[in-house]
């Protein structure tokens, strides 16, 4: 594959996953570390290893709601989130302040690293 391929799928990912970070829900890091590491796999275990990252960060965020009791909160607030995008049409940060994003976003390097660990075992 190469060098060029490396950053070719690298290149693809971040044009991909560029509204995720345009509306705050992941972070900048963690967008180049994802797309770091579909970088370094083959082509066909790309789509295995974005949907076993992304299942352990589901994983995390609702323990952390569980934990924190702070699901129903969530809900609602996700809610208000679309119905007011899809009344004015337009994209906004998900949340505003940084310490509310501190007290319900998760680091994705966690999720990624399991991820990297189910295939570098052998999972898929």
């Amino acid at each position: 594959m190469g060098v060029v391929g490396l950053l070719l799928q690298g290149a693809v990912l971040l044009v991909l996953t560029f509204p995720l970070y345009r509306i705050g829900s992941v972070g900048a890091g963690d967008i180049k570390l994802i797309a770091l590491c579909c970088g370094f796999l083959q082509r066909e275990y790309i789509i295995s290893f974005l949907f076993s990252m992304l299942l352990f960060a589901a994983i995390f965020s609702i323990f952390k709601l569980v934990r924190n009791h702070m699901t129903m909160e969530r809900l609602r607030y996700f809610v208000s989130y679309v119905t007011e995008v899809c009344r004015s049409g337009r994209w906004f940060l998900y949340v505003n302040d940084q310490r509310e994003l501190g007290r319900v976003g998760i680091c994705m390097s966690g999720p990624v690293f399991l991820g990297l660990l189910l295939h570098l075992g052998g999972v898929y």
